[in-house]
């Protein structure tokens, strides 16, 4: 069934090749784009155990009560106990209570995060089929349908809110705002929306920039041991282990660096090679915007790593920039050299990622996610991803963090 995947790939480079070199989108292009991105929809909608998180949530289905008989108590429940937002939870039970599918909920989530995403990216970029072509390799795609479920729609929400909020619709951005929190707390990041102040990306700041995010993470721990402290002894319990499990990973220098230079060097690199491209007032306003959003939460990220998931707020972003790098890579031989050493590097960040090994179950993380397998076959083969999965989850370490603190 990976051949889905094969047709895929090949369907994005012929799109490019026939229409990324149009601007806008004419008739065709248009049905040509959303017609692709809905195979990509289907691809994750019709799976059947992609992905490590989504065992947890197919598990967690089982035990809903299908009916309404219980409803604020169950989102009660998983706010206080699992720290589930309610609008997940509202979703579903309404799907437990209708059709009693996860097949369904799953579907409906891709629906939620794809369509959004797909539809704002057509807006800023004439290369949308090879967006999706980056979509898809860089597992961009499969973190935000398998891996992150609940955050998803999240994240499509919050790019909405961004729009509305730049085009000067205030009140479309306070309820796409609070639809992104209803399904996941990490939509805090879009509070800072009005706040943020556009970052001039001269060498000089860019250097700056680097240096003060290295001393902010060796000065991280400094800050957060009191502020975990006071957060555990204030917050429930599930709210509590969650920020712990967010700030007690990748803090050794290795994984400093590799975060910094693949969430923070690599994508400025990518905005900073795009400057010399002409575009519109508006589509420059929106550039400069997430660019100062990107640097941001980039260095929250750096600086505390486990919050690096605040990043997948600006992963599209930059995504849309690489594309444009790439397009644009041999029109010009202005500082090739650097623009084709930054497609490269963002190239090797996402194998790196994708060829993690977890020794105990011999397995690689793109193994989550090939060989493809459909819900035509509900075979028992899949569920070595789920063994793979607790490997993956083995919270002994967060556990001792928190002991540290609350000695």
């Amino acid at each position: 069934m990976t051949i889905v995947y094969v047709l895929f790939i090949l369907l994005a480079i012929i799109g490019s090749v026939f229409f990324d070199g149009r601007e806008g989108y004419d008739r065709y292009k248009l049905l040509s784009y959303r017609g692709l991105y809905l195979f990509l929809i289907c691809i994750v909608g019709f799976s059947y155990g992609l992905g490590g998180d989504k065992f947890a949530y197919m598990e967690y289905f089982e035990y809903y009560k299908d009916n309404f008989e219980d409803f604020f108590g169950s989102i009660s429940y998983e706010f206080v106990k699992m720290g589930f937002m309610p609008l997940w939870t509202l979703l579903c039970l309404t799907v437990k209570s209708t059709v009693d599918s996860f097949y369904v909920l799953q579907f409906i989530l891709a629906l939620l995060v794809n369509i959004p995403i797909c539809e704002i990216v057509r807006k800023h970029t004439d290369h949308g089929f090879l967006f999706l072509l980056l979509y898809f390799v860089s597992e961009v795609f499969f973190q935000f349908n398998t891996e992150v479920m609940r955050e998803g729609p999240a994240i499509a929400f919050g790019l909405l809110a961004i729009e509305n909020y730049l085009s000067g619709n205030k009140g479309k951005y306070c309820l796409w705002t609070l639809l992104a929190l209803g399904f996941h707390l990490s939509a805090v990041v879009l509070l800072v929306v009005p706040f943020i102040k556009h970052i001039q990306l001269t060498r000089r700041n860019i250097l700056i920039l680097f240096g003060s995010t290295a001393v902010a993470w060796l000065l991280s721990d400094m800050v957060l041991l009191p502020l975990l402290s006071y957060f555990l002894s204030h917050a429930g319990a599930a709210f509590g282990h969650k920020m712990i499990t967010y700030t007690a990973v990748q803090t050794t220098f290795f994984g400093f660096l590799r975060s910094f230079l693949s969430i923070m060097a690599v994508p400025v690199a990518a905005i900073y090679f795009n400057r010399e491209q002409e575009v519109g007032e508006q589509e420059t306003k929106y550039r400069d915007y997430m660019t100062a959003l990107l640097i941001l939460l980039a260095f929250v990220g750096c600086t505390f790593p486990g919050f690096t998931r605040f990043f997948n707020y600006v992963q599209i972003f930059y995504l849309i920039m690489l594309a444009e790098l790439i397009y644009s890579l041999f029109a010009t031989k202005i500082h090739f050299v650097f623009r084709l050493g930054t497609v490269i590097a963002a190239f090797v960040f996402w194998i790196w990622y994708e060829v993690a090994y977890w020794p105990e179950n011999d397995f690689h993380f793109y193994q989550f996610f090939v060989p493809y397998t459909c819900i035509v076959n509900e075979s028992d083969d899949v569920f070595f991803r789920r063994d793979a999965y607790h490997e993956v989850c083995n919270y002994s370490f967060y556990e001792d963090r928190i002991n540290e603190i609350e000695q």
